[in-house]
């Protein structure tokens, strides 16, 4: 990322697209991680120059419908007991969601108790 991407003859081209360029790749997780800050970054760089940055997305049911999951995969999925409806939307719905289930402390309690100075 430090360098501009050579081409086979060791020149640079500015113009090329793919110098440079980042990829990332996640499923939806907890809101104030570093993916969920990284996304909203993304997301307004997005607005701001479209032609230089985009998002995508997506559930099960992309996958589902061209024929690369079977829908049955999915509602075992959700049939079985380890099923958390949570869970399952971060990982199948890209839902992002406040805080661990199982956080000791709820992150909204610290946020409202703090002062910035």
């Amino acid at each position: 990322m430090a360098i501009s991407r050579r081409c086979m003859d060791g020149s640079t081209h500015p113009e090329e697209t793919v110098n440079k360029s980042q990829v990332f790749i996640t499923t939806a997780g907890y809101k104030g991680t570093y993916p969920y800050e990284k996304l909203i970054s993304l997301l307004l760089r997005m607005i701001m120059q479209p032609d230089r940055c985009m998002i995508m997305g997506g559930t099960w049911r992309l996958p589902v419908a061209v024929g690369l999951q079977s829908k049955t995969f999915i509602k075992d999925q959700q049939e079985e007991g380890t099923y958390n409806e949570a869970s399952f939307g971060r990982e199948y719905e890209s839902v992002w969601t406040g805080d661990s289930e199982s956080a000791y402390f709820n992150s909204d309690m610290f946020e409202r108790g703090r002062i910035l100075n």
